[in-house]
């Protein structure tokens, strides 16, 4: 019941709407659940040897997410859509961009159509050195992406992009 579920859970967000928006986080990691499930030497093998099945599996998964996702928009309203999908390491991404965009920005653009045909921005959570994902990401919407790491040519991307996306970061990390 997304209706009551909506309900309770808005009336236990303690929130400020004059200092702050309300961001719903999407459920279209399709990188990270994927590799969740398979593991990372699995699943990287599985997109070269077995591509037919990835592409059914990822359909499946985003099947389930356009759902959650109409529903969120619809019951929750957001202010802003973040989707957090690590796909790069600290020196580059797990997979080529030509894989990127064969295997999972068709899966984004059916989640991000919905929340840009709503007019909510989208805010686009990548670790580590994926600049060469950026530019589909921006074509389907993505407004702010974080954080940013110094791994990336963050001024390329900015005279790249230019107000097209926010950068949001932009400085180096060194937990202990």
């Amino acid at each position: 019941d997304w209706e009551k579920a909506s309900k309770a859970d808005m009336a236990n967000i303690q929130w400020d709407p004059e200092q702050s928006i309300f961001v719903a986080k999407g459920w279209d990691d399709f990188f990270q659940q994927f590799i969740g499930m398979m593991g990372f030497t699995e699943g990287l093998c599985a997109l070269y040897d077995e591509p037919e099945a990835v592409h059914a599996l990822l359909d499946f998964m985003c099947d389930t997410v356009i759902d959650i996702t109409k529903n969120v928009l619809y019951y929750y309203k957001p202010e802003a859509y973040y989707i957090l999908d690590d796909s790069a390491a600290k020196q580059t991404p797990f997979v080529g961009r030509e894989m990127f965009e064969e295997f999972f920005v068709p899966r984004y653009k059916r989640t991000l159509d919905l929340v840009r045909d709503a007019g909510i921005p989208v805010l686009y959570h990548n670790c580590g050195r994926c600049e060469d994902l950026l530019p589909p990401m921006v074509r389907l919407g993505v407004k702010i992406w974080d954080p940013a790491q110094v791994e990336n040519d963050l001024v390329e991307v900015k005279n790249r992009f230019g107000r097209q996306l926010i950068i949001n970061g932009g400085f180096e990390v060194k937990p202990q």
